[in-house]
């Protein structure tokens, strides 16, 4: 079972200036392994349910370097700063997943990061680039920028069979 720690409406405005709104939805980690089986499903339903995307994170814990602790302890790596970072975006893009990333460091406008996504999943995630990208930023204050990767030949392929598929139920 998935338990729900919180749930919230944020407005947020989108890369071409208008408002719009994403559902924000909070699990604990320790549902994390069951959501994982559900997510499809269960963001399908809430989509359809609220009419705004809905993007579901995982409540995670970063620790300081800096904490006390007894000297044989170390901190775990999934504790540290970076590794939570990657964690919230990995669940952020969730009916998608990220087959790549770039970051490019300049003097004036300081680093800026490209996300790419797996290009079959399109058409599932291609109406809520926006609002992933402003509720990554919330959460970590890091700007990014999401695209979709250049589809190898298999792919390719593959997105010629959907496309058939989605024009012949038209």
């Amino acid at each position: 079972m998935v338990y729900i720690n919180s749930a919230e409406e944020v407005e947020y405005e989108g890369a071409d200036g208008t408002s719009s709104k994403y559902i924000l939805v909070k699990i604990p980690y320790r549902s994390l392994a069951f959501y994982k089986k559900v997510a499809n499903q269960m963001i399908e339903h809430l989509e359809g349910k609220f009419r705004w995307p809905v993007i579901v994170i995982t409540n995670r814990t970063i620790d300081s370097k800096r904490k006390l602790t007894h000297a044989s302890q170390s901190r775990p790596r999934s504790r540290t700063l970076k590794a939570v970072h990657l964690a919230i975006l990995n669940d952020v893009v969730v009916p998608s997943s990220i087959v790549g990333r770039r970051s490019k460091v300049s003097l004036t406008s300081g680093t800026s990061e490209k996300v790419y996504l797996d290009p079959l999943d399109k058409f599932l995630v291609e109406d809520k680039l926006d609002a992933i990208a402003a509720a990554y930023q919330r959460l970590t204050t890091h700007k990014i920028t999401i695209e979709f990767a250049k589809p190898t030949s298999f792919q390719k392929k593959k997105l010629e069979k959907l496309n058939e598929r989605r024009n012949t139920r038209e």
